[in-house]
């Protein structure tokens, strides 16, 4: 059987076709789940008592955001795949074997394979610096030029052994190892969430040859435009805030015609409250804009697959 080729552009295309065509359905769908790992993002650093950059912390956060993405991602992929959604209700929550399964394969794709490659090379490197240090301890007499008593003790590797060198060589190797694995198993979640028999096999098998320059492109523009979600998300508080100040400002000039309006009450209300509200549904709707992105490339990849068994 001829492997399926993955164009970028077509790919690009479903993702966004998808998004722009179904967003309504993916917003009845995706909105409670979203609105729950919002919050839990926003709430969990004012509860957790150890502070925000331990490592327990980062692990219950990521937990979290992976459980609620697997939420999002299962119907949104099935309907992409399936093109139905998987009910006509404004509340979904859903959280089954499928869902476990594709939250299972999530931390498999990428959480253990950067855990396993990065441990290895930590080891790896903690020995060399040992052996490297043991060798810099190391002196060597020099004579003086001339002179056949005269001289000095020196340290035989004043520069650092050469073997530390190889540390940042080391550290590319083990990036280009995990987003290597990471790219072969990117299908492997979607295509458990779309039913696909086999879905470890049949994500490697199309990952492969070609596919896999194609899928790394997909990550890189997937990173890039969460990033520029974070742009938007900067625009759009700017925006409210600079509405915040044209309010204050009829505020202020209602005050001095004696009207006795609050000026100063209505900066502090305005600017907070409304750069809050631009920032975090600006950040919602754009959130989800990309999970439906993904999830209409995903989608589109393992309804033509399905069609191929």
């Amino acid at each position: 059987m001829q492997r399926l080729r993955i164009e970028l552009t077509h790919a690009v295309q479903d993702g966004l076709g998808f998004a722009v065509s179904r967003f309504g359905q993916a917003l009845r769908v995706a909105w409670l789940p979203l609105a729950l790992m919002s919050g839990a993002q926003i709430g969990l650093p004012m509860v957790w008592d150890d502070g925000p950059g331990t490592f327990s912390f980062l692990l219950t956060q990521t937990g979290i955001v992976l459980l609620f993405q697997a939420i999002i991602m299962v119907p949104l992929v099935r309907m992409a795949a399936y093109g139905m959604p998987p009910h006509h209700r404004s509340l979904h929550l859903a959280f089954g074997k499928r869902e476990l399964q594709y939250l299972l394969a999530a931390v498999l794709s990428v959480g253990l394979t950067a855990f396993v490659v990065t441990g290895a090379i930590s080891g790896l490197g903690q020995l060399l610096d040992q052996f490297a240090s043991t060798q810099e301890l190391r002196t060597a007499y020099f004579f003086e030029e001339g002179s056949l008593h005269a001289g000095r003790s020196n340290l035989l590797y004043p520069e650092g052994y050469p073997l530390r060198r190889l540390a940042p060589a080391l550290g590319f190797m083990g990036a280009v190892v995990v987003l290597y694995v990471s790219v072969r198993l990117y299908l492997y979640p979607a295509f458990i969430a779309a039913g696909i028999s086999r879905p470890l096999r049949r994500a490697l098998e199309l990952s492969g040859g070609a596919n896999t320059i194609s899928l790394f492109l997909l990550l890189a523009l997937s990173a890039a435009a969460m990033w520029g979600v974070f742009f938007a998300v900067g625009l759009l508080a700017g925006f409210a805030s600079i509405i915040a100040g044209g309010v204050i400002r009829l505020a202020m000039i209602a005050q001095d015609l004696g009207i006795g309006v609050d000026a100063e009450g209505w900066a502090e209300l305005l600017a907070g409250r409304l750069g809050m509200a631009g920032s975090f549904a600006g950040a919602f709707l754009l959130q989800l804009f990309e999970f439906a992105v993904l999830a209409g490339f995903t989608g589109a990849v393992a309804r033509q697959t399905l069609r191929s068994e």
